[in-house]
């Protein structure tokens, strides 16, 4: 009808590698191994490694975002997840690797240029590659001893999360070949 404002449908997105099940168990068991009344646990479906965070796109714009990414080359590499550390600002604990492979720095790179080519503002922080396990965490916890992750990363996945009052859930709505 005139005068209606339709209103456009908006996706908070993110590019990810989001895990296999055998990983995700290795990382929930890390997790699980933290004190349990150190913040909030991620569910262990959630769990992921971000690569550029998108914030609210209209949905519209996904097939340009897709169609630039399935462009993009990735060489396997294998990531150890084996240091944990607890951030005070955002107040949360992070699994992170003690070293970066440089093919995960460039795909992050090309991924951050194919979203400004696209005209989507991004948060220009410097990239720290890491799992986040809890949230809400007042202070440092003291760390239990456990065997870190060997995360094969091969392909990327682009997700779409809805958050509602209590939780937020994750759906990848596309996966690199």
């Amino acid at each position: 009808m005139p005068g209606e404002h339709s209103r456009i449908e908006k996706w908070r997105l993110f590019f990810a590698f989001w895990p296999t099940d055998s990983v995700r168990q290795a990382i929930s068991d890390i997790n699980r191994k933290l004190a349990p009344r150190c913040g909030r646990p991620v569910d262990d479906q959630n769990l992921h490694l971000t690569l550029v965070f998108l914030g609210s796109l209209e949905k519209s714009r996904v097939d340009d975002l897709v169609a630039g990414a399935a462009g993009l080359r990735t060489e396997r590499m294998t990531l150890q997840l084996g240091n944990l550390q607890w951030w005070r600002s955002p107040r949360l604990i992070a699994l992170l690797p003690d070293t970066i492979p440089g093919g995960l720095l460039h795909l992050h790179t090309d991924l951050t240029n194919l979203v400004l080519g696209n005209g989507i503002p991004l948060d220009r922080r410097r990239y720290l590659p890491h799992v986040t396990l809890r949230r809400k965490v007042n202070s440092l916890p003291q760390w239990p001893p456990f065997t870190p992750v060997d995360w094969n990363l091969r392909k990327f996945s682009l997700v779409r999360s809805v958050t509602d009052p209590h939780r937020a859930q994750y759906e990848v709505i596309w996966q690199s070949r």
